[in-house]
């Protein structure tokens, strides 16, 4: 079986994209990364001539490329549905599948290519109250990685500068989201979080425990401050726009400072690069 994909394509406006996709484990979700470039690969599975949207990865195997008027999308013998990879007007300009990812594009992933990662959204019941013991039964999603940084990789010094863990709830029509920041050197007022739904967006800064209104009808609430970091928990009402829980597309950032000047860029770390990417590109 092979363990990585590099699909291609020419997107919406005339730029080129590139979806990178791991294979973690047989039952598990792929890993996608996102890149706005090409990359220079050759395939131990060589596509067949009649086009590459037939690419299939070893005969009888069931890993396969669809390219319709719906977009691109990616097959895999172990899924029921297939993973949507490009939305409509995309042209597949490529396709290779990998055994492992050659050590000369792995820096070229590092710095171009940014991982899409999937809040699992559950329908439990929390409070926003700077408690987090709503959420001991909940498994934290890690974002905590150099392919998660959009901005500023070259002050980022690992996970113990800027990093976060982050859950989800939908209950009774409430986006609830819990975070908890792991940064060394917090600068409340200035540090600032980010949750980003496809029907909204809030930022807020870091504050002292407490809760605090924001606009839309969310609030948020702050643990004490600790010497890892801070705990948050964020609510808003979402009315009306509830899709299925499965489909809500979720993003939280963290913008580091780590300085009092304030001309200093932060460091953004995110869950994925953008709500349209997500939308996209999202393995259900």
């Amino acid at each position: 079986m092979p363990l990585w994909v590099a699909i291609s394509a020419e997107i919406e406006g005339g730029g080129q994209a590139t979806i990178l996709v791991e294979f973690v484990a047989p039952e598990e979700p792929p890993s996608l990364r996102y890149g706005e470039t090409s990359l220079q690969l050759e395939s131990p599975y060589p596509n067949p001539k009649e086009g590459i949207h037939l690419a299939v990865a070893g005969v009888g195997r069931g890993f396969s490329i669809d390219e319709t008027e719906a977009g691109v999308s990616l097959n895999l013998p172990h899924r029921s549905r297939s993973i949507p990879i490009f939305g409509p007007e995309t042209t597949l300009v490529d396709v290779v599948w990998l055994d492992e990812l050659p050590l000369s594009v792995q820096q070229e992933v590092d710095e171009n290519f940014r991982l899409i990662e999937r809040i699992r959204i559950l329908p439990n019941p929390s409070r926003v109250d700077g408690d987090l013991s709503d959420w001991s039964g909940n498994r934290a999603l890690p974002i905590d990685s150099i392919s998660n940084i959009l901005s500023g990789a070259d002050q980022w010094s690992g996970s113990r500068d800027a990093s976060f863990g982050v859950a989800a709830h939908l209950h009774r029509g409430r986006l609830e989201v819990g975070v908890r920041v792991r940064d060394d050197d917090v600068l409340l007022e200035r540090d600032h979080l980010e949750i980003e739904t496809e029907y909204g967006t809030w930022s807020f800064p870091l504050k002292d425990s407490g809760v605090y209104s924001l606009a839309d009808g969310a609030e948020v609430a702050f643990t004490e401050q600790s010497g890892f970091g801070v705990g948050l928990e964020f609510g808003v009402p979402m009315a009306g726009n509830i899709p299925q829980i499965d489909q809500l597309p979720l993003i939280v950032r963290y913008l580091d400072v780590d300085t009092d000047d304030q001309t200093g860029s932060p460091v953004v770390i995110s869950s994925a690069p953008s709500i349209d990417i997500l939308l996209r590109s999202t393995p259900l």
